[in-house]
Protein backbone atom coordinates (compact mmCIF):
# COMPACT_ATOMS: atom_id res chain seq x y z
CA UNK A 1 0.00 0.00 0.00
CA UNK A 2 1.11 3.59 -0.65
CA UNK A 3 1.92 5.91 2.25
CA UNK A 4 -1.37 7.80 2.04
CA UNK A 5 -3.60 4.73 1.80
CA UNK A 6 -5.86 3.68 4.65
CA UNK A 7 -5.19 0.18 5.94
CA UNK A 8 -8.05 -0.01 8.48
CA UNK A 9 -11.40 1.76 8.70
CA UNK A 10 -12.87 1.62 12.20
CA UNK A 11 -16.66 1.76 12.12
CA UNK A 12 -18.33 3.15 15.22
CA UNK A 13 -22.08 3.66 15.58
CA UNK A 14 -23.27 5.81 18.48
CA UNK A 15 -26.67 6.86 19.80
CA UNK A 16 -27.27 8.65 23.12
CA UNK A 17 -24.01 7.38 24.60
CA UNK A 18 -22.52 10.55 26.07
CA UNK A 19 -21.49 8.61 29.20
CA UNK A 20 -19.29 6.22 27.23
CA UNK A 21 -18.25 7.74 23.90
CA UNK A 22 -15.08 9.36 25.28
CA UNK A 23 -13.73 5.97 26.38
CA UNK A 24 -14.56 4.58 22.93
CA UNK A 25 -12.81 7.38 21.05
CA UNK A 26 -9.79 7.29 23.37
CA UNK A 27 -9.42 3.57 22.61
CA UNK A 28 -9.17 4.47 18.91
CA UNK A 29 -6.73 7.37 19.04
CA UNK A 30 -4.36 5.50 21.39
CA UNK A 31 -3.72 2.82 18.76
CA UNK A 32 -0.06 2.41 17.84
CA UNK A 33 0.36 1.14 14.27
CA UNK A 34 2.81 1.32 11.37
CA UNK A 35 -0.06 1.99 8.96
CA UNK A 36 -2.77 4.60 8.47
CA UNK A 37 -6.22 4.10 9.94
CA UNK A 38 -9.41 6.13 10.13
CA UNK A 39 -12.39 6.21 12.48
CA UNK A 40 -15.79 6.59 10.85
CA UNK A 41 -17.94 7.52 13.83
CA UNK A 42 -21.65 7.77 13.06
CA UNK A 43 -23.97 9.57 15.46
CA UNK A 44 -27.51 8.46 14.67
CA UNK A 45 -29.28 11.72 15.63
CA UNK A 46 -28.59 11.48 19.37
CA UNK A 47 -30.69 13.67 21.65
CA UNK A 48 -27.95 14.04 24.28
CA UNK A 49 -24.38 15.41 24.11
CA UNK A 50 -22.89 12.52 22.09
CA UNK A 51 -22.58 14.47 18.83
CA UNK A 52 -20.79 17.39 20.53
CA UNK A 53 -18.21 15.04 22.06
CA UNK A 54 -17.61 13.50 18.62
CA UNK A 55 -17.11 17.00 17.16
CA UNK A 56 -14.59 17.74 19.89
CA UNK A 57 -12.50 14.68 18.98
CA UNK A 58 -12.83 15.36 15.25
CA UNK A 59 -11.33 18.83 15.78
CA UNK A 60 -8.53 17.42 17.96
CA UNK A 61 -7.72 14.46 15.67
CA UNK A 62 -8.82 15.58 12.16
CA UNK A 63 -6.66 12.99 10.36
CA UNK A 64 -8.20 10.10 12.29
CA UNK A 65 -11.76 10.93 13.37
CA UNK A 66 -14.20 11.24 10.44
CA UNK A 67 -17.65 12.09 11.86
CA UNK A 68 -21.04 11.48 10.28
CA UNK A 69 -23.63 13.38 12.28
CA UNK A 70 -27.22 12.57 11.36
CA UNK A 71 -30.28 14.76 11.89
CA UNK A 72 -32.62 11.79 11.30
CA UNK A 73 -32.27 8.36 12.92
CA UNK A 74 -31.22 5.79 10.31
CA UNK A 75 -31.26 2.56 12.33
CA UNK A 76 -35.00 2.74 12.98
CA UNK A 77 -35.68 2.64 9.22
CA UNK A 78 -34.44 -0.97 8.91
CA UNK A 79 -33.90 -0.42 5.18
CA UNK A 80 -30.12 -0.77 5.00
CA UNK A 81 -29.54 2.99 4.84
CA UNK A 82 -27.25 2.98 7.87
CA UNK A 83 -24.98 0.34 6.34
CA UNK A 84 -24.94 2.12 2.96
CA UNK A 85 -23.93 5.41 4.58
CA UNK A 86 -21.13 3.78 6.57
CA UNK A 87 -19.89 1.64 3.67
CA UNK A 88 -19.69 4.59 1.27
CA UNK A 89 -17.31 6.28 3.73
CA UNK A 90 -15.17 3.18 4.33
CA UNK A 91 -11.79 3.33 2.57
CA UNK A 92 -9.67 0.77 4.40
CA UNK A 93 -8.43 -2.61 3.21
CA UNK A 94 -9.74 -3.97 6.51
CA UNK A 95 -12.69 -3.00 8.68
CA UNK A 96 -12.75 -2.94 12.50
CA UNK A 97 -15.90 -2.59 14.62
CA UNK A 98 -16.62 -0.99 17.98
CA UNK A 99 -19.90 0.57 19.04
CA UNK A 100 -20.18 3.77 21.05
CA UNK A 101 -20.57 2.12 24.46
CA UNK A 102 -17.68 -0.37 24.12
CA UNK A 103 -13.95 0.42 24.08
CA UNK A 104 -10.48 -0.97 23.36
CA UNK A 105 -7.86 -1.52 26.06
CA UNK A 106 -4.88 -2.74 24.01
CA UNK A 107 -2.97 0.03 22.14
CA UNK A 108 -1.55 -2.60 19.75
CA UNK A 109 -4.89 -4.28 19.00
CA UNK A 110 -5.10 -3.22 15.35
CA UNK A 111 -1.40 -3.86 14.69
CA UNK A 112 -1.59 -7.45 15.97
CA UNK A 113 -4.73 -8.32 14.01
CA UNK A 114 -3.62 -6.66 10.77
CA UNK A 115 -0.20 -8.33 10.99
CA UNK A 116 -1.95 -11.70 11.22
CA UNK A 117 -4.33 -11.03 8.33
CA UNK A 118 -1.56 -9.65 6.12
CA UNK A 119 0.58 -12.74 6.67
CA UNK A 120 -2.37 -15.15 6.31
CA UNK A 121 -4.40 -14.07 3.24
CA UNK A 122 -6.62 -17.15 3.49
CA UNK A 123 -8.24 -15.63 6.59
CA UNK A 124 -11.13 -13.18 6.21
CA UNK A 125 -11.55 -12.22 9.89
CA UNK A 126 -9.53 -11.97 13.08
CA UNK A 127 -11.15 -11.54 16.50
CA UNK A 128 -9.96 -11.64 20.11
CA UNK A 129 -11.00 -12.29 23.68
CA UNK A 130 -12.73 -9.49 25.59
CA UNK A 131 -13.83 -8.36 29.03
CA UNK A 132 -17.52 -7.97 29.92
CA UNK A 133 -18.19 -4.96 32.13
CA UNK A 134 -21.50 -4.78 33.99
CA UNK A 135 -22.84 -3.06 37.13
CA UNK A 136 -22.05 -6.30 38.99
CA UNK A 137 -18.37 -6.26 38.00
CA UNK A 138 -16.09 -7.58 35.26
CA UNK A 139 -15.66 -11.06 33.83
CA UNK A 140 -13.67 -12.55 30.97
CA UNK A 141 -15.50 -13.53 27.79
CA UNK A 142 -14.08 -17.02 27.49
CA UNK A 143 -15.55 -19.24 24.76
CA UNK A 144 -12.16 -20.66 23.80
CA UNK A 145 -9.11 -21.52 25.92
CA UNK A 146 -6.39 -20.59 23.42
CA UNK A 147 -5.69 -19.17 19.97
CA UNK A 148 -7.66 -21.17 17.41
CA UNK A 149 -9.65 -21.15 14.18
CA UNK A 150 -13.44 -20.88 14.41
CA UNK A 151 -15.30 -23.27 12.11
CA UNK A 152 -18.41 -22.31 10.15
CA UNK A 153 -20.40 -24.84 12.21
CA UNK A 154 -19.40 -23.21 15.51
CA UNK A 155 -19.97 -19.72 14.16
CA UNK A 156 -23.50 -20.47 12.93
CA UNK A 157 -24.54 -22.39 16.04
CA UNK A 158 -23.04 -19.64 18.20
CA UNK A 159 -25.98 -17.43 17.29
CA UNK A 160 -23.95 -14.23 17.08
CA UNK A 161 -22.67 -14.41 20.66
CA UNK A 162 -19.66 -16.63 20.05
CA UNK A 163 -17.35 -13.63 19.61
CA UNK A 164 -17.57 -9.98 20.62
CA UNK A 165 -18.26 -7.53 17.80
CA UNK A 166 -15.92 -4.93 19.33
CA UNK A 167 -12.96 -7.26 18.73
CA UNK A 168 -13.53 -8.02 15.03
CA UNK A 169 -11.31 -7.01 12.11
CA UNK A 170 -12.27 -8.35 8.68
CA UNK A 171 -11.58 -7.79 4.98
CA UNK A 172 -13.47 -5.01 3.25
CA UNK A 173 -14.50 -7.47 0.52
CA UNK A 174 -16.70 -9.22 3.09
CA UNK A 175 -18.43 -5.92 3.87
CA UNK A 176 -19.03 -5.24 0.17
CA UNK A 177 -20.49 -8.72 -0.33
CA UNK A 178 -22.68 -8.21 2.75
CA UNK A 179 -24.19 -5.10 1.15
CA UNK A 180 -25.06 -7.00 -2.02
CA UNK A 181 -27.05 -9.75 -0.27
CA UNK A 182 -30.69 -8.82 0.31
CA UNK A 183 -31.21 -11.29 3.17
CA UNK A 184 -28.23 -9.74 4.98
CA UNK A 185 -29.50 -6.19 4.57
CA UNK A 186 -32.90 -7.15 5.97
CA UNK A 187 -31.50 -9.05 8.96
CA UNK A 188 -31.88 -7.11 12.22
CA UNK A 189 -28.78 -8.77 13.71
CA UNK A 190 -26.09 -7.59 11.31
CA UNK A 191 -23.14 -8.64 13.52
CA UNK A 192 -24.16 -12.30 13.36
CA UNK A 193 -24.68 -12.06 9.63
CA UNK A 194 -21.19 -10.61 9.12
CA UNK A 195 -19.63 -13.36 11.24
CA UNK A 196 -21.25 -16.10 9.15
CA UNK A 197 -20.31 -14.41 5.88
CA UNK A 198 -16.68 -14.06 7.01
CA UNK A 199 -16.65 -17.79 7.87
CA UNK A 200 -17.96 -18.67 4.41
CA UNK A 201 -15.54 -16.39 2.57
CA UNK A 202 -12.39 -17.54 4.38
CA UNK A 203 -11.03 -18.69 7.71
CA UNK A 204 -11.69 -16.91 11.01
CA UNK A 205 -8.92 -16.61 13.61
CA UNK A 206 -9.48 -16.14 17.33
CA UNK A 207 -6.73 -14.63 19.54
CA UNK A 208 -7.08 -15.38 23.22
CA UNK A 209 -5.63 -12.12 24.54
CA UNK A 210 -8.09 -9.50 25.79
CA UNK A 211 -8.13 -6.33 23.67
CA UNK A 212 -11.55 -4.78 24.31
CA UNK A 213 -14.34 -4.20 26.83
CA UNK A 214 -18.00 -4.92 26.11
CA UNK A 215 -20.38 -2.98 28.34
CA UNK A 216 -23.33 -5.09 29.48
CA UNK A 217 -26.46 -3.22 30.64
CA UNK A 218 -25.10 0.16 29.62
CA UNK A 219 -27.60 3.00 29.20
CA UNK A 220 -29.22 2.81 25.77
CA UNK A 221 -28.01 -0.74 25.06
CA UNK A 222 -30.26 -3.69 24.20
CA UNK A 223 -29.53 -5.36 27.55
CA UNK A 224 -31.18 -2.46 29.40
CA UNK A 225 -34.49 -2.59 27.53
CA UNK A 226 -37.65 -3.76 29.30
CA UNK A 227 -38.72 -7.39 29.02
CA UNK A 228 -41.69 -6.35 26.85
CA UNK A 229 -39.40 -4.47 24.45
CA UNK A 230 -37.04 -7.44 24.34
CA UNK A 231 -39.85 -9.91 23.51
CA UNK A 232 -41.11 -7.72 20.65
CA UNK A 233 -37.59 -7.35 19.24
CA UNK A 234 -36.80 -11.03 19.77
CA UNK A 235 -39.80 -12.25 17.77
CA UNK A 236 -39.17 -9.88 14.82
CA UNK A 237 -35.41 -10.30 15.13
CA UNK A 238 -35.57 -14.09 15.15
CA UNK A 239 -37.82 -14.09 12.08
CA UNK A 240 -35.32 -11.97 10.15
CA UNK A 241 -32.53 -14.18 11.47
CA UNK A 242 -34.22 -17.35 10.23
CA UNK A 243 -34.70 -15.77 6.80
CA UNK A 244 -31.00 -14.87 6.88
CA UNK A 245 -29.98 -18.45 7.79
CA UNK A 246 -32.09 -19.83 4.94
CA UNK A 247 -30.46 -17.27 2.65
CA UNK A 248 -26.99 -18.43 3.66
CA UNK A 249 -28.04 -22.04 3.16
CA UNK A 250 -28.90 -21.20 -0.45
CA UNK A 251 -25.83 -18.96 -0.83
CA UNK A 252 -23.54 -21.83 0.19
CA UNK A 253 -25.49 -24.20 -2.11
CA UNK A 254 -26.54 -26.50 0.71
CA UNK A 255 -22.99 -27.36 1.76
CA UNK A 256 -23.84 -26.69 5.42
CA UNK A 257 -27.56 -27.42 5.21
CA UNK A 258 -27.83 -29.43 8.44
CA UNK A 259 -26.01 -26.72 10.41
CA UNK A 260 -28.25 -23.95 9.09
CA UNK A 261 -31.47 -25.95 9.48
CA UNK A 262 -30.75 -27.14 13.03
CA UNK A 263 -29.85 -23.58 14.02
CA UNK A 264 -33.18 -22.33 12.69
CA UNK A 265 -35.01 -24.96 14.73
CA UNK A 266 -32.93 -24.12 17.80
CA UNK A 267 -33.85 -20.44 17.53
CA UNK A 268 -37.59 -21.12 17.44
CA UNK A 269 -37.15 -23.79 20.12
CA UNK A 270 -35.47 -21.26 22.44
CA UNK A 271 -38.13 -18.64 21.76
CA UNK A 272 -40.93 -21.10 22.51
CA UNK A 273 -39.27 -22.35 25.69
CA UNK A 274 -38.75 -18.77 26.88
CA UNK A 275 -42.38 -17.84 26.21
CA UNK A 276 -44.03 -21.22 26.74
CA UNK A 277 -47.57 -19.81 27.09
CA UNK A 278 -47.33 -18.29 23.61
CA UNK A 279 -45.60 -21.20 21.87
CA UNK A 280 -48.54 -21.98 19.57
CA UNK A 281 -48.74 -18.37 18.38
CA UNK A 282 -44.97 -18.25 17.85
CA UNK A 283 -44.86 -21.53 15.90
CA UNK A 284 -47.87 -20.57 13.76
CA UNK A 285 -46.32 -17.17 13.04
CA UNK A 286 -43.14 -18.81 11.79
CA UNK A 287 -44.49 -21.93 10.10
CA UNK A 288 -44.11 -20.32 6.68
CA UNK A 289 -40.41 -19.75 7.43
CA UNK A 290 -39.25 -22.88 9.26
CA UNK A 291 -41.04 -26.12 10.04
CA UNK A 292 -40.33 -27.45 13.52
CA UNK A 293 -39.91 -31.21 13.93
CA UNK A 294 -42.93 -32.96 15.45
CA UNK A 295 -40.87 -33.81 18.55
CA UNK A 296 -40.44 -30.10 19.33
CA UNK A 297 -44.15 -29.36 18.95
CA UNK A 298 -45.07 -32.32 21.18
CA UNK A 299 -42.45 -31.15 23.68
CA UNK A 300 -44.08 -27.72 24.08
CA UNK A 301 -47.52 -29.28 24.44
CA UNK A 302 -46.29 -31.58 27.23
CA UNK A 303 -44.47 -28.81 29.06
CA UNK A 304 -47.38 -26.38 28.86
CA UNK A 305 -49.79 -28.99 30.20
CA UNK A 306 -47.30 -30.29 32.77
CA UNK A 307 -47.16 -33.79 31.33
CA UNK A 308 -43.70 -34.18 32.78
CA UNK A 309 -43.15 -37.83 31.89
CA UNK A 310 -44.11 -37.25 28.28
CA UNK A 311 -41.96 -34.13 28.23
CA UNK A 312 -38.82 -36.02 29.22
CA UNK A 313 -39.72 -38.88 26.88
CA UNK A 314 -39.92 -36.40 24.03
CA UNK A 315 -36.54 -34.94 24.96
CA UNK A 316 -35.11 -38.48 24.89
CA UNK A 317 -36.56 -39.04 21.40
CA UNK A 318 -35.03 -35.76 20.22
CA UNK A 319 -31.61 -36.75 21.59
CA UNK A 320 -31.78 -40.18 19.93
CA UNK A 321 -32.70 -38.53 16.62
CA UNK A 322 -29.77 -36.09 16.90
CA UNK A 323 -27.29 -38.86 17.75
CA UNK A 324 -28.62 -40.99 14.88
CA UNK A 325 -27.88 -38.20 12.39
CA UNK A 326 -24.33 -37.93 13.76
CA UNK A 327 -23.87 -41.72 13.58
CA UNK A 328 -25.13 -41.78 9.99
CA UNK A 329 -22.55 -39.15 9.06
CA UNK A 330 -19.75 -41.26 10.54
CA UNK A 331 -20.96 -44.37 8.70
CA UNK A 332 -21.02 -42.49 5.39
CA UNK A 333 -17.54 -41.10 6.05
CA UNK A 334 -16.21 -44.57 6.91
CA UNK A 335 -17.76 -46.03 3.75
CA UNK A 336 -16.16 -43.29 1.67
CA UNK A 337 -12.68 -44.07 3.03
CA UNK A 338 -13.14 -47.83 2.53
CA UNK A 339 -14.14 -47.31 -1.12
CA UNK A 340 -11.21 -45.00 -1.81
CA UNK A 341 -8.62 -46.96 0.14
Amino acid sequence: MENGDIMVSIRCIAYNQEQYIRDTLEGFVMQVANFNFEVIVHDDASTDNTANIIREYAEKYPKIIKPILETENQYSKHDGSLNRIMTSATRGKYVALCEGDDYWIDPFKLQKQVDFLESHPEYSMCCTNAVIQSPQGELEWTRFEEDCDISIDKMVRGGGSLIMTCTEVYKKEVLELYGSLDFCMKCMIGDYCMQILSSLEGKVRYMHEKTAVYRYQSVGSWTMKSETEKVVEQVSGWKSQIVMLKGFDNFSKGKYHLTFYETQVALVDWLCRTHINDWERIVDGMKDIVRLPLTCRFNYFCKKNEYVRLYWLCDLVAIIRYKSVKLLKLVKLYSFFIKNK
